[in-house]
């Protein structure tokens, strides 16, 4: 028995393959590629069961304001919620007549009225709303992020830039920034390339 422990404990070095041609069995010791592997998939299981409870959760957050709207006790939180239910135009309709009942001063209700407005691809009204956002609270680093994504889809990827850059000044570690400005950096580049070089 001893033995069969010594052999368990010492790490493989050659391949599977090897060991059955010269032996005739499979070797006792699994191989670290066999090992890795069983650990990717029961992480892989672990993020499916994750997931599937997320999406378990969402459907009941959404039966529950099906059943009861009064539940958002804001018009932010309401916003939010039928943003996570996908009824951007919804959001936007509504937004609109509070606006006309009262004066906006939550500079992140804009900025979920513009995510919603460029989700249903109005960028120059999501404009409209970050420009109000950023009247409101000008050291928001939300307000320039999303006004660099409206301009990323409107393929002005300089004025993208701009607003990444702002972002940044402001929030230096903020990944998402990051990634855009990458992206709005390498579209601007296959734009140079196919204008000049095509």
């Amino acid at each position: 028995l001893p033995e069969q422990l010594s052999v368990l404990l010492v790490p493989r070095t050659a391949p599977v393959e090897t060991e059955v041609w010269k032996t005739g069995s499979f070797p006792l010791t699994p191989a670290p590629e066999a090992a890795c592997w069983a650990r990717r998939k029961s992480d892989a299981e672990l993020l499916d069961k994750t997931v599937s409870r997320m999406r378990q959760a969402l459907l009941d957050f959404h039966a529950a304001f099906e059943l009861n709207a009064a539940i958002a006790q804001t018009f932010f939180q309401r916003a939010l919620v039928l943003s996570f239910q996908r009824k951007y135009a919804q959001v936007i309709d509504e937004f609109t007549e509070l606006s006309k009942r009262q004066f906006i001063t939550d500079a992140s209700l804009y900025v979920l009225i513009a995510k919603a407005k460029m989700k249903c691809s109005d960028n120059q009204g999501g404009l409209v709303d970050l420009d109000h956002a950023l009247r409101i609270s000008p050291d928001n680093h939300q307000v320039y992020l999303q006004r660099g994504l409206c301009y990323m889809n409107l393929k002005d990827y300089a004025a993208a830039q701009t607003e990444f850059s702002k972002c940044l000044d402001l929030h230096p570690r903020f990944a998402k920034v990051c990634v855009a400005v990458f992206f709005s950096f390498k579209r601007a580049l296959s734009w140079f390339a196919v204008f000049f070089f095509c």
